[in-house]
Parts: structure tokens; sequence; C-alpha cells
């Protein structure tokens, strides 16, 4: 995909303006780092070009593409918005734009970008197979089609274009013109192998399962090892009962690729039914081994491991089927059947709340979650539900019987006896009942799913389009985890550090974040000390390499004290140097002192409450987690600590009262509010700090994951994306999976 944008760019360049050489050298350099894949590099020296020459249109549009293989399309799209202001006749910019709506499906909005770049350049390929593909996502089945026509008009040689055709019209619900274009295609290639599974598809939407079976096969004499076509002959001949069949087609499958598990799940399913119950866990067992992600595997391993009294593992089954699969009823209800079984009711009434959530219709749900709500004391609840079923199993003795005992429960006798009366007559009267419906809890067995793999690519339209009409370009790939696609590393939702005073030079070069202020500026212009102070978020690990520096400083700054005992500055440093070596008690000492000095230092509150959080977080980690302490912890240290969390707020509110516009005071103060669950006074601090500097790297991040916390996605989503413009890189391992709901699943 890089390659395709940075391809065709190349067509347009000589439309951007020149600046002067520095900014042409410095575009220069971007462009190169993101050729060779350094996105978060190259963004930072777009910025740099963008802070000295906003007017260019030119960066704007290439920080987009960075952003797009970040996986950023959200600032990708602003970015071009921006482009396009500055300059409305590029139709890269256009296209780059569509590219970025297409991935966020505002399908309407990328259609127009990818019309307008084609007015500029109507005979580009790739613009044109962008819009075929956003037309189907947007359900325009005509307009796609016609659209593949002026492609093949446009590149008379590319090959499957009736093939897309005939996939398109299935879509559309339209089976006969599908089959009329497969078969086409056909005869135009009869070597492709998709035009023989799109086929079999097809018929099979007919119910026409033996047309299928033959389109299959028909492949396999063209290429008898052609992925997944026995997997599909053997889940069309269960579809037709032949469990004979089915399972030698798994059997040829595994064989071929004992390496994908599909198979091995779907002839575990065979055996389950068959009653070969050590069979189908070793095929279950290895389906899992190669890395299944059908839930529906975990889910019936659960149900063998239950029946062989192997209950945690069953549970482990049924928890990872659920992360798999947080909408799957049948993982929730067996779980809860185990659960109940175990004595784990009030978990097992959670699950069964899940189950009748998803599924209201699920009656056998409904019963057993009324007799665990009568079981735990929700009579009300559990009445309300028995009625429930009964109007549905209106001869359903045991739930008489239940409605009889919850009203036992109640201390309505006349209710009890008259349920217990219907329960007898039911009971007795057998013969004439017959009409009664049972309910049993019983395991619940999930079926070998349809598979759509046979039929589908890891490639999208476009790409397959223009592959046909594009040149490739040579790729080359890094392992520094500041290149390539960082989006792919995972991050946690763990806030950045707060700003520090320091005597080390230790941020990251790629934060953009403003380290200047008037106050460090002054501080070390007054030649006070021999080191010079600096503000730092990302502070550098002590070990033995270092940490007898800080130690010598020390003792150097002492002997000064004894000289000038009434010098603030000195008690001042003192203390970042014992901050530094983690010698809270004596920072805190030195830092009372250099305030009770001089109470106008504002950068002296600021060390004072970053000493005093890192103290709590000291004595938190330090009480012994044992049982017997843990409860004496919970009542003794924390009003101890509540109190010197009020002194760490009010710290921050005095830098903030002396010196209004330090940034990094509102920053901390926002760090520390949300490590205190205050989510939505830390994005106010936050806001403040961006305030006085829009380029806070940092800030951006904490208040995106602030609005994560408060459930407020769409804030969250532009914060990470400016947080991972200004150098924060792990931002855009979150923003990816807000924007795809990676995380749904946790």
């Amino acid at each position: 995909m890089k390659r395709l944008l940075f391809g065709i760019l190349l067509l347009f360049s000589f439309q951007f303006s020149v600046g002067q050489w520095n900014t042409d050298r410095i575009m220069k350099i971007g462009k190169n780092a993101y050729y060779f894949e350094d996105y978060v590099l190259s963004i930072q020296y777009f910025n740099q070009v963008i802070k000295v020459k906003p007017y260019l249109s030119e960066p704007y549009m290439y920080r987009a593409m960075a952003k797009i293989s970040l996986g950023d399309y959200i600032g990708a799209e602003q970015d071009c918005n921006e482009s396009i202001r500055l300059n409305p006749f590029v139709p890269f910019a256009y296209y780059t734009r569509g590219f970025a709506r297409k991935n966020l499906d505002k399908f309407k909005e990328a259609i127009f970008d990818f019309t307008k770049a084609l007015e500029f350049d109507p005979d580009n390929s790739s613009f044109i197979a962008n819009r075929i593909e956003v037309k189907e996502k947007n359900k325009d089945y005509k307009g796609a089609i016609e659209d593949l026509n002026y492609f093949k008009r446009l590149n008379p040689n590319a090959k499957g274009i009736e093939y897309e055709i005939g996939r398109i019209l299935l879509a559309s619900n339209d089976t006969l013109g599908a089959e009329e274009m497969v078969q086409k295609n056909i005869e135009i290639d009869s070597t492709m192998e998709l035009s023989y599974k799109l086929l079999a598809h097809i018929k099979e939407k007919k119910k026409d399962l033996d047309g299928a079976i033959s389109s299959l096969k028909e492949l396999q004499r063209i290429n008898p090892r052609s992925e997944n076509v026995n997997v599909e002959l053997g889940r069309l001949y269960l579809a037709l009962n032949d469990t004979t069949s089915a399972l030698l087609a798994f059997d040829r499958a595994i064989l071929l690729e004992p390496n994908k598990p599909y198979a091995y799940g779907a002839r575990a399913f065979i055996r389950m039914v068959q009653n070969n119950d050590k069979a189908a866990m070793e095929d279950y067992s290895k389906a899992i081994e190669n890395g299944s992600e059908f839930s529906g595997d975990y889910i019936n391993r659960g149900i063998l491991n239950v029946r062989k009294y192997n209950f945690n593992q069953a549970l482990n089954d049924y928890n990872y089927a659920i992360l798999l699969d947080r909408s799957n009823e049948l993982a929730y209800y067996n779980r809860a059947l185990l659960r109940n079984n175990l004595g784990d009711k009030n978990n097992a009434l959670s699950d069964l709340k899940r189950v009748v959530e998803l599924d209201p219709n699920n009656d056998e749900a409904v019963l057993q979650k009324a007799n665990l709500e009568l079981e735990l004391g929700y009579v009300d609840e559990a009445i309300e539900h028995f009625q429930e079923i009964l109007q549905k199993y209106k001869y359903f003795a045991p739930a008489y019987y239940s409605l009889a005992e919850a009203y036992e429960k109640k201390g309505d006798k006349r209710q009890a006896n008259y349920y217990k009366s219907l329960v007898f007559e039911i009971v007795n009267n057998a013969d004439y009942y017959r009409r009664k419906q049972q309910l049993e809890p019983k395991n619940q067995i999930v079926k070998v799913p349809t598979s759509t793999s046979i039929i589908t690519s890891d490639r999208t339209l476009a790409d397959k389009l223009s592959a046909q009409s594009e040149d490739k370009q040579k790729k080359t790939t890094y392992t520094d985890k500041l290149r390539g696609k960082i989006q792919e590393n995972y991050a946690e939702l763990k806030y950045i550090n707060n700003a520090d005073i320091t005597f080390e030079d230790v941020d990251s070069v790629l934060s953009n974040t403003n380290r200047f202020h008037e106050l460090i500026y002054n501080f070390n212009k007054s030649g006070k000390l021999s080191k010079k102070i600096r503000v730092a978020v990302r502070n550098k690990a002590i070990d033995v390499g270092n940490v007898q520096a800080h130690f010598d400083y020390i003792e150097e700054l002492s002997a000064a004290i004894n000289l000038d005992s009434k010098n603030a500055d000195l008690f001042f440093a003192r203390a970042i140097e014992f901050e530094t070596v983690q010698d809270y008690n004596s920072a805190l000492e030195d830092i009372n002192e250099a305030i009770r000095l001089d109470d106008k230092n504002a950068l002296a509150y600021f060390v004072r409450a970053n000493i005093r959080i890192k103290q709590i977080e000291t004595e938190r980690l330090s009480v012994d987690e044992s049982e017997d302490t843990k409860q004496n912890f919970a009542t003794l240290v924390d009003d101890k600590n509540h109190f010197k969390q009020m002194l760490v707020i009010q710290d921050y509110d005095k830098v903030i009262q002396l010196k209004p516009d330090f940034s990094f005071a509102y920053y901390n103060k926002a760090n520390y509010l949300a490590e205190l669950k205050e989510y939505r006074q830390s994005v106010e601090n936050y806001t403040k700090a961006i305030e006085l500097d829009s380029y806070f790297s940092e800030a951006y991040f904490g208040r995106g994951l602030s609005y994560i916390f408060l459930n407020e996605e769409e804030p969250a989503k532009l914060d990470l994306s400016k947080a991972g413009e200004l150098g924060v890189y792990r931002a855009y391992n979150l923003l990816n999976r807000l924007l795809f709901k990676i995380d749904k699943k946790e």
C-alpha cells in the first residue's frame, strides 16, 4: 500500500512550489525516511517543514501518507484537508484522503475524493480501482460494475474482471448474473482457481450442493493441491449428511495442509457427534495447537473436558472462547452450567444473564437463570422468569413446582398450594398432557461454520487491480522498533511519566514538546549552580555506570551547604539529586528547607510535588503484601496517603499560582488526577497544558487515555492521532485498537 501511494505520487511531484533550499532538503530527507519505512521519523521532518512554511501543501500530504502507513487514518484525513485547502489542484491529495476515508468507513466521502482525483487524471487505474472497492463497500454494486468495465477498457489485458463482476453480482444477490460472469471468466482463463471456488459458492447459495461439489472437483482436476478445496468439500458433504465422504475430505485436507486448524476442527466435530470423544479431543487440541481462532473449537473441547471431569481445563477453554468472541452465547451458557455444578452460583448467574441478553429467546438459559435466582434468593426475579417460561411451555411441571417453592419463600401459602396442585394435575395425567414441552439443561455443541475463506483474499480489490497497472517498487524491511509499522507493537493503557526537573538531558529526540521556559532559563542564567537544570519527561534509569556521578554531586552540594546554609538553591539542587538516587526522605527534607528559605520559587513546589508522588508510591510498594497485612495497610495507610495526595495537588496549584504559564504543572497534576481515577479533572488539566503548548505530545497522549477511560472514543482518537504526530509513537497502537475495535474482545 505504501509503495502504491509513493509510486503514484512521483507522477505529481512537479506540481508543488519550491521553497528555499533548507526546507527542500528537510523535505527530501523526510521523503527518504518515508520510503525506507521510517514513518515516525519522517513525520518529524514534515513537522519541521510545516513549522517553517505552513502555507505549503506538500508536507501535509506526505505527513498524511506516513500516518496512513501507521494506521492513523483520522490524522491523515485532517492533514489532507489542510493540503487540499492550501492547493486544491493536486489529484494525489484527494486520492490520499480517499484512501484514509475508505479505512474510516466514510465510503460516500471516499467516493467523492476518488472521483475528484479522476477529474484531474481520468486514466489513472489506481484511482479507479479504489473507487470500485469503495462503491462495492457502499453497496453501489451497479456503479462498481460500471467502474470495472471502465478499468477493463483502460487495461485490456487485465485478468479476472469478469470474476470480480460476478463476485459483486453475488453480493447483490443476483446469482444468475453472477454465475454467467464467472462461467465467462472460466472461458477466458480456465486456470484461475478463484473462479471455480466462487462458482461453487454461487451454486451452494442456490441450494445446488451437488453442483457446488462438482465445481470444486473440477478445480481439483486442474490443481489437486488447491488450497482449502478439501475443507470445503468436507463441509458440503457434511451439509448433505454424508459423514463418510466428509471425513475422507477432511483427512485429505489434513494430509495436504497439516498446519491449518480448520480441517482438524471440522473432523473433530464429526467424531464428537459419533461419540468418539478421544479422537475428537485429539483433533480439537490439534486445531488449537495450530492457532485456531474459531471459538467453537474451544467450546467443544471444553464440553469434552467436562465429560472427562477436567473441570479446570474446561473452564479455561470456555474462558478463551469468550476472549475470542464476546458475543458467543454458547460459550457463556456452557460456562454457566459448569460454574453452577462447581458451586460458583453467582458467576453462573452472571453468565446466564449475558446469554439472555444476547438471545432473549434462549428458553433453556431463561429457565436456568430462574432456578439460580430462586436458589440465591432473588425470588421476585425468579417468579417473573418462571412465568415467562410457562407462557411458552404451558405444561412444563418443573416450572410450576419452582413457582410453588418461590411463593413459599415469600410466605404466600395460597399461591404455593395452587401451583403444587397444577404440578399434581400434570404429573398424574401425563397421557393427557402429551403436548408439554421438555426443557433440559445440557451442553450445547457448536457446529462446523460456513467457510468464506475459499473465495476471499488477504488482498483488497484495489490492491488486486492496481497490481495489474502499477510498477512494482523495492521494499525495504527494518527491525528497529521505531521503524516500519510500529502501530503493531503492543502498547499498554499506561500514562507517560511526569515531567521532572533534572540535571540530565534524556528526553526522546522525537518529542516535539517545548522544554524551554523562562523559569528554567533564568535559573540557569543566574549561574548559581555548576550544572544546568532541565525539564525531562522520560527519565534516565540509574545504574552503576552513572550513580556515582550523582553521589559525587551530592557531596559537592553538601560541602557548599556547610559553607552557606541559607542558600535555598543549594538545598533545591541537592533535593533534585536525592530524588534522582531515590532517597525520597532526604529529598523531601531538602526541598522543604529550600521552600522555607525561598517561598517564591515555583520550581521548588513543583519538585516537592514530584517527590511526594514517588514517596507515596514507594511506601505502597514496600508494604508486605501478605494476607495478614493487606487489611492493616488498607485501614491504616490509606488515610495517611490521602493526606499526602492532597499535599501533592496543593503543591501543583501553588506552582500554577506563582507561574500560570508553566505547562508542566498542569501536565503533572493531570497525570496525578488520572492516577486517582479523576479522569474528568485530568482532562481539564491536560487541556490547559495543551493551551499553553500546542506541541505538548505527552499531554495529548494523556488526555487521549483519560478520554478512553471516560468511554469518549472520538476525542480519544483525535488526541492519540496528535500525540503520534508529535512523536509519541506508541499512541499509534492504541489508536489502531480503537479504530478496529481490537480490544472489544478483552
